[in-house]
């Protein structure tokens, strides 16, 4: 008979995170086999954006019945519907146009603000919606909960932040009047009120080209806002990705770029940047994709800028990083989202076309240094088939706190009956907390959130990041809870934190191989342990 083991050993594993498989990997214990399809209607269904809640519940927000309007689901943590939801943990709001697109984000009062745009003829029209947590649409915001807006005869919105004293800024394309369609921006207050101080009446309308995108928003602490997307400046370059910061007025902020603006090309092909985060030091972190279907190159890209807005060099090639192709050449492969780890790595997802004319979700991981990370999937890549063909979409990705990933979309275009359904998928992964300011992310909290690489032969790096200053302890102990060696022991002040283990002991001798825990703990109340994250370690022959 095995010897037990200590009961101290017993709750350090107890806290560790259990090991289903590698990062990259579908997590059994969600949906059958790590997928879940929702049908909701008979005229497709699509999810398009979420967030995950506190108590690990997700909510999936999306377009119902081809365009009818938006549709909210809300799924248990084991991909089953909550029933305490809307219908069954359906939600549908009816729109009078049809809608194209939608995005969400959760306030800190548990209420959920929808964006979106319509097209009713011959205009475009932007729309907020704010629901209560069980899915009822408040009255105290708007009219009857919505707010509608007209933006022109060309325009949508893709992007959605909410501010710290509530306000709620959107992002899209604009083309209010005239033939330049802008990247433009939009700014209520609490209440659904448009916000006269912000722009010009409301709105920002910004381009250096005639033909100008916005895809995505992040917010500074600080209360500046990053915009993304594409601008055209004719010539027959097409579409190159184009990075705008503002200040919290909406006035371009001169101290990033050139006029508050980055340019950037990447390839000869049309490029796009379709996601944005915040690194906890003021590094923006911008991703993308280039090339069309007649193209013959899919390759998805990310861009990291310093604060003032120059291309970080120590960030792939001067600081632009291209993966390999994704799919193949006569397809396409879309960006759509990110989710950024304080550790500096990011996962990129979207669609690609893969061998049988099949769309797939797609998703690359890089490392810090924009290098593709091989500890991930295969190669770095991983490619989901939802439904057995037919084409399925990845249009979000989301990080869940015990070390999941969460990516939302449609799936089955062309194979199920009745046209695509709502598609979710979640994989295991090996870091938890996102990058600041990313759209739709959780509120960043304490806690072990990357080592990599795990298993390790020569050394690891532990990271974690602090919303504020903290007197944290971080030390490795052995499985039958022995403390073997104190990484760190004192005050450390906000913002993201490396550590190294070279797998020796306290005395500089190297241990043998096998599993070690390391713990992270930070002081409460009156110098209490309020919180301890533990995690898990395979040191190597």
């Amino acid at each position: 008979m095995k010897p037990l083991l200590p009961a101290c050993a017993l709750l350090l594993i107890a806290n560790a995170p259990l090991a289903l498989g590698a990062a990259g990997d579908l997590d059994p214990t969600f949906g059958t086999s790590g997928i879940v399809l929702t049908d909701v209607t008979a005229g497709g269904d699509w999810a398009q954006n979420g967030v995950i809640l506190p108590d690990g519940r997700i909510v999936a927000c999306g377009i119902q019945n081809s365009g009818a309007g938006f549709l909210l689901l809300r799924y248990q943590s084991n991909g089953s519907l909550d029933p305490s939801f809307g219908a069954g943990g359906k939600l549908q709001t009816a729109m009078p146009g049809s809608v194209d697109q939608t995005r969400i984000a959760r306030q800190p009062d548990g209420k959920l603000v929808v964006a979106g745009s319509y097209f009713s003829s011959p205009n475009h029209f932007s729309v907020v919606a704010r629901y209560d947590s069980n899915g009822t649409l408040d009255p105290t915001f708007g009219t009857g909960g919505r707010v509608t807006q007209q933006i022109g005869p060309i325009g949508d919105v893709q992007g959605l932040v909410i501010q710290s004293n509530g306000g709620i800024v959107i992002c899209g394309s604009f083309r209010v009047s005239g033939s330049i369609t802008y990247l433009g921006l939009r700014r209520y207050d609490a209440a659904g009120v448009l916000d006269t101080g912000f722009g010009v009446g409301g709105t920002v309308t910004r381009g250096p080209g005639t033909d100008n995108h916005g895809y995505a928003l992040a917010l500074q602490p600080d209360g500046r806002i990053v915009a993304v997307g594409s601008t055209d400046l004719g010539g027959g370059l097409g579409p190159e990705m184009l990075t705008f910061r503002f200040k919290s007025n909406g006035s371009p902020d001169s101290t990033f770029a050139t006029f508050g603006r980055a340019i950037t090309s990447v390839s000869l092909f049309p490029e796009f940047a379709g996601a944005v985060a915040l690194m906890p030091d003021g590094r923006v972190v911008v991703g993308g994709h280039i090339g069309i279907q007649s193209s013959n190159t899919h390759r998805y890209a990310a861009l990291r800028f310093l604060p003032d807005g120059t291309l970080d060099p120590n960030f792939g090639s001067a600081g632009i990083t291209l993966t390999p192709e994704m799919g193949i050449t006569t397809g396409y492969a879309f960006l759509t989202g990110m989710v950024l780890f304080s550790s500096g790595r990011m996962v990129l997802c979207g669609q690609a076309t893969r061998l049988g004319s099949s769309d797939d979700f797609a998703m690359a991981c890089l490392d810090s240094t924009g290098a593709m990370d091989a500890s991930f999937g295969n190669g770095g890549q991983v490619y989901t088939d939802l439904a057995g063909g037919g084409r399925d979409i990845a249009n979000g990705v989301l990080s869940e706190s015990d070390h999941k990933l969460v990516v939302l979309g449609s799936a089955g275009t062309g194979v199920l009956v009745g046209g695509p359904q709502v598609g979710v998928a979640r994989y295991l992964f090996d870091e938890s907390v996102v990058g600041v300011a990313a759209e739709s992310a959780r509120d960043v909290d304490f806690g072990l959130d990357g080592i990599f690489p795990n298993p390790f032969g020569s050394s690891t790096r532990l990271s974690f990041r602090l919303p504020e200053e903290a007197r944290v302890r971080l030390a490795v102990y052995d499985v039958c809870g022995r403390e073997v060696r104190v990484l760190e022991a004192g005050v450390l002040d906000p913002g993201s934190h490396v550590f190294a283990w070279d797998g020796r002991d306290a005395g500089g001798e190297r241990l043998r191989a096998g599993v070690y825990l390391a713990r992270l703990e930070w002081p409460g109340a009156a110098g209490t342990v309020r919180r301890a994250s533990v995690r898990r370690l395979v040191l190597l022959p």
